[in-house]
């Protein structure tokens, strides 16, 4: 009788951890996982693209500080504002972005997650491309300031 109890429980216990480690084939949920990957690509992608500008930035504004004269003080003063507000946007954008998607981050597999973390990532992505025209924008005004 202990015997056959020990076996059915046995067996019960297989039978719900085989059935816990089966992966959600729901096509929905797969499809918003992927979606949810891919902003989260978009948003590694993009933050690359513009931490590789910070030297140029800080170059440019190093540049714009050495050639400052009376006559373009204003104009290059402004110049290296624009610069700046680009880099400090950039490294308050990675400390909020850290704060809601820190380096541990598993990116979420169910349906509630999903809803609630894909709308903040979007967010995110759409702060930083605001972000990359803003720093492509001062970068661009920079140099042509310096050909003049």
């Amino acid at each position: 009788m202990k015997l056959n109890l020990l076996f059915g429980l046995t067996l019960f216990l297989a039978l719900f951890a085989c059935k816990q480690s089966e992966p959600d084939t729901d096509p929905q949920l797969q499809e918003q996982i992927q979606q949810f990957e891919s902003i989260r690509n978009k948003a590694n992608e993009v933050h690359d693209q513009l931490m590789s500008k910070m030297s140029e930035i800080s170059a440019l504004r190093k540049a714009l500080n050495d050639n400052i004269t009376d006559q373009n003080k204003e104009v290059y003063t402004g110049a290296i504002t624009e610069l700046k507000e680009a880099h400090d946007g950039m490294m308050e954008w990675m400390q909020d972005y850290n704060k809601k998607f820190p380096y541990e981050y598993k990116n979420p597999t169910t349906k509630a997650a999903l809803d609630k973390d894909t709308p903040i990532l979007a967010q995110e992505v759409d702060e930083i491309v605001d972000l990359k025209e803003q720093t492509l924008d001062a970068i661009e005004n920079a140099k042509q300031l310096l050909k003049e």
